[in-house]
């Protein structure tokens, strides 16, 4: 950890890291939806990166979750 001052700590986080330009989306919402779910922001990662087949999953599930929220009008 580095020490930034008397109340303020900054750690760092080991994280899954794209491999690609194209999906940082997708690596961000999952972040979130781990921070969310573990209820802190000391989530941590036991991959380098994500599979295709992870990303697709994530890709599925967060296009289901907003789907959740369509209505008919």
């Amino acid at each position: 950890m580095l020490d930034i001052g008397t109340t303020h700590l900054i750690k760092q986080l080991y994280t899954p890291c794209q491999n690609n330009d194209k999906d940082c989306g997708y690596y961000v919402i999952n972040f979130m939806k781990e921070v969310i779910n573990k209820c802190t922001t000391e989530v941590q990662f036991n991959v380098d990166t994500y599979t295709d087949e992870k990303v697709n999953q994530i890709r599925d599930n967060w296009s289901k979750f907003l789907n959740s929220f369509k209505t008919d009008v």
